[in-house]
């Protein structure tokens, strides 16, 4: 088995360093001779240059005179991003390494390639360790995705020194510092009226009709605006020793006030507070970008929320420099109509979690490539990026959609489809793969019930475990769920799986869809009541997530049952 030998001709630049270190990890999850980084003279199978004349983020891959392959690039991100195009075409045949045939330059369409991580529910970013979701941030970069937000979300705690709240800070700021380690910038969300759960009485919003923790703050007051600024301040001080890129600052889903000083939100109170939030940011990180979001902005009935906006920047604002807008299901029309008030670069913010599925990702991989293809084509032209809102790993399949709608401004993603395939578990029946994806996704849907009642967000009723119910009262429900897709889907499995490597048949990647396909065809098979089969596969995907302690949206639908340790399989 050939040892692939790699020499840096470029300064080693920290990102430079972690992407040594990245791709040795990369080679050992797959079975691969751990690659050699040439400190002296002789042959070299791969080289990495940084060299003038390629865009920013951009690189080209070549072959050089003696027949090496080169990937140079403008700077160290490019870097990381060409060395992730040469993984995801590079195969092990037959023992034989056979590197990445792709050649050409390839620059990013958009400047804004972002994730949001939901730290919240004990979902796998919260609860994993660390080194897992350290690991899976440097997987994105490999994509080519050039941001992470976070958000510190005050309302668990009961201030900046609430122990809790520490341990909460501790670990978002390891997750941008890993961020920054592979070259990607780093931002938070602040909520634009944000509070801890010791908000006085008095100074505390009026519901908008959205989601309200209850503790978000009346900016209408001296008293209420000095609260939030210092709320801020404490959350700015914290996140000072890492350093931030970016801020968001966001009105919905929790947010806003609706008393008659501060609403309607969006036109009125969140623009007052927003310039002030936006001014103490760059006071405090100059150069810093201010992502303003409009997320649900005139939901359910026009309050005249955009069209205040617009009036707002009829010429472009100097404290905000980017506008992002969303929804739960459709992109706004305004934006796309009336155009981007203040001629700002738009962002979206796609929702690749929790779309049509209950628990999110509770039944493994969510593979929703046709819609997410479908909204992105109507913005594509528009759009300087985003940030997809994830609250787990089970929608690895949707980010590797987004990072090439972002990386090329089109809305046909086959081609990273195919390399994920490839790469992420060795797969070779490409269409197999593609026609799996097609399948669960018309057959996306299923929700768990209790009683007679559809519990759409949450634990169940009464805020029970789902655990604690009754034998039989808990069932399976999916609108569009036709059982000769399932069976397709599981034969088509059942094939692939045979021919994968024993590292892409381990993979969770390769799992999460395997689990995902067993448990369409096992609950429509059965009438939609879990079986014995299906708790395996619950808890194989509980482990895969570390649900453990993972809130009912974000943990396997489980019952009352013994651990298993032989995992569900295909067959």
């Amino acid at each position: 088995m050939n040892t692939l030998k790699i020499r840096i001709l470029c300064q080693p630049l920290p990102v430079v360093q972690s992407l040594q270190a990245v791709t040795c990890r990369v080679f050992q999850e797959r079975a691969w001779p751990t690659p050699e980084f040439l400190s002296g003279p002789g042959p070299a199978d791969l080289e990495w240059d940084l060299v003038s004349g390629i865009a920013p983020q951009g690189f080209r891959i070549e072959t050089g005179a003696a027949g090496q392959v080169r990937i140079v690039a403008n700077d160290a991100q490019g870097l990381f991003y060409g060395m992730g195009k040469f993984l995801r075409r590079t195969r092990l045949n037959d023992g034989e390494l056979i590197l990445c045939p792709w050649r050409g330059t390839s620059v990013p369409r958009l400047s804004m390639r972002g994730i949001y991580f939901a730290t919240h529910f004990h979902n796998f970013y919260q609860e994993a360790p660390i080194e897992k979701v350290e690991t899976y941030i440097e997987d994105l970069a490999l994509k080519g995705f050039n941001a992470l937000n976070v958000w510190f979300d005050m309302h668990h705690f009961k201030g900046i020194d609430d122990p809790a709240a520490q341990v909460m800070l501790t670990r978002l700021k390891a997750l941008l510092r890993t961020a920054r380690r592979v070259g990607m910038s780093a931002g938070i969300g602040f909520l634009a009226n944000e509070g801890y759960r010791t908000t006085p009485s008095a100074l505390r919003a009026s519901p908008t009709g959205r989601a309200h923790y209850g503790v978000e703050v009346c900016v209408a007051t001296p008293e209420g605006e000095a609260l939030v600024l210092e709320n801020f301040r404490g959350e700015l001080n914290a996140f000072r020793e890492v350093g931030l890129d970016f801020i968001w600052f966001w009105p919905y889903d929790q947010g806003g006030c609706a008393c008659p000083a501060c609403g309607p939100w969006g036109r009125k109170g969140m623009l007052k507070i927003g310039e002030k939030l936006a001014r103490l940011f760059r006071e405090s990180f100059p150069g810093g970008k201010v992502v303003f979001s409009t997320w649900l902005f005139d939901y359910g009935k026009d309050q005249g929320e955009w069209a205040g906006l617009a009036q707002a920047f009829s010429t472009k604002p100097v404290w905000a420099d980017y506008l992002l807008a969303d929804s739960h299901d459709r992109f706004p029309r305004f934006p796309l109509e009336q155009g981007v008030p203040g001629g700002l670069p738009l962002l979206n913010f796609p929702e690749i979690s929790m779309y049509g599925m209950l628990p999110w990702g509770g039944f493994g991989a969510n593979p929703l490539i046709q819609r997410f293809s479908s909204l992105w084509g109507e913005v594509a032209h528009v759009a300087d990026g985003g940030f997809p809102y994830s609250e787990g790993i089970f929608e690895d399949l949707n980010k590797a959609a987004y990072s090439h709608f972002y990386w090329t401004g089109q809305n046909d993603c086959r081609e990273a489809l195919d390399e994920y395939f490839e790469f992420e578990f060795g797969a070779t029946d490409l269409e197999g793969c593609r026609k799996i994806l097609d399948l669960l996704e018309a057959n996306h849907g299923p929700c768990w019930m209790v009683g007679d009642m559809v519990r759409k967000w949450g634990s169940p009723a009464g805020g029970i475990p789902l655990s604690d119910y009754p034998e039989g009262s808990v069932r399976f429900s999916r609108s569009h769920a036709d059982h000769a897709r399932a069976e397709e889907a599981l034969t088509l499995c059942r094939r692939i799986e045979l021919s994968l490597p024993e590292w892409g048949r381990k993979s969770w990647r390769w799992r999460i869809i395997a689990l995902r396909v067993l448990l369409d065809h096992e609950l429509l098979k059965n009438g939609d009541q879990p079986t014995e089969t299906c708790q395996r596969a619950f808890l194989e995907l509980q482990d895969i997530y570390c649900a453990e302690k993972g809130e009912a949206a974000v943990s396997p639908p489980l019952k009352n049952v013994n651990r298993i340790d032989d995992s569900a399989n295909c067959d």
